[in-house]
């Protein structure tokens, strides 16, 4: 017969094993300055080394989506076509990689098999400089907008919208990544 003494010292040591296993599991994502792409180069490999460049990571099904903010970033790509980088956030099933060819939608990579995103942190746009990423926006799930494409397509430049945004804030680390957080 089992004492009542051991009985709860079982269920302490099952907790505690519990608990090691589940910070281990939970520990937080890794910086965007770390994230790869399915070529194995990082992230910020995509920056073009003269000017600042844009990047939208996208669900491919938003890719097809009416609902998505895809088709304004593929406007203003047309008319900055050096500036712009398209990854996916995960690597494309057989349909949809046929059906964003046949679309023409010209994906630049995807993220490493290993990171995923939640859907509900897509799309994500980042402009990178040299190698660094300047800025960082998770827009809300089925807008077809944002705040840096709608200052982009009224003539501002991708510099002034990162200078604007360096200026918004007194806090230098803040004011080189703005956060993910979701906006109105």
């Amino acid at each position: 017969m089992p004492s009542v003494l051991g009985e709860g010292m079982r269920v302490i040591r099952q907790m505690v094993l519990c608990c090691v296993v589940l910070s281990g599991c939970s520990m937080g994502e890794p910086p965007l300055d770390s994230w790869q792409l399915a070529t194995g180069a990082p992230l910020t490999s995509l920056a073009s080394p003269e000017s600042l460049t844009v990047v939208l990571i996208i669900d491919p099904a938003d890719c097809l989506s009416c609902f998505s903010v895809i088709s304004s970033w593929l406007q203003w790509q047309r008319e900055n076509p050096t500036r712009f980088r398209l990854v996916l956030s995960r690597a494309p099933d057989p349909w949809e990689d046929h059906t964003m060819k046949m679309l023409r939608i010209n994906v630049d990579d995807s993220l490493s098999s290993g990171k995923r995103l939640s859907p509900d942190r897509l799309p994500v746009e980042l402009i990178l400089s040299r190698n660094e990423i300047v800025y960082v926006d998770s827009l809300v799930h089925g807008r077809v907008t944002s705040r840096l494409l709608d200052d982009l397509r009224t003539g501002m430049t991708v510099t002034e919208f990162v200078q604007l945004g360096r200026q918004e804030t007194e806090d230098p680390v803040a004011a080189g990544h703005h956060s993910m957080e979701e906006r109105p």
